[in-house]
């Protein structure tokens, strides 16, 4: 559009481009970028987190407190770690065999 009238009347194509006009373009060229390339972050990730069969309830916190109520898991410094030592070594040799 600005380099239309330009070609029309015979000069050159970047005549009407300025240094300031042509940083506010790019400017412009980069923020929609930014902007899109987050506003699609947080679409797949609420896609990813909305299927149907999710394995981690909605209200997190009340259903890990309920494992802690019923002696399940223990609360350390801001994470959960099982009680029984037989199901951590067994949990942890399930998960070392799905990373194999």
């Amino acid at each position: 559009m600005l380099v239309l009238p330009a070609v029309v009347t015979g000069q050159p194509p970047l005549t009407l481009l300025s240094v300031p006009r042509l940083r506010v373009m790019i400017a412009a060229l980069v923020s929609a970028y930014l902007w899109f390339s987050c506003a699609l972050q947080q679409a797949i990730m609420r896609m990813l987190l909305s299927r149907p069969p999710a394995h981690l309830p909605w209200a997190l916190m009340p259903w890990l407190q309920r494992w802690v109520q019923r002696r399940v898991l223990v609360k350390g410094s801001g994470d959960y770690r099982f009680v029984h030592d037989t199901l951590r070594a067994e949990l942890a040799q399930d998960e070392a065999r799905g990373k194999a």
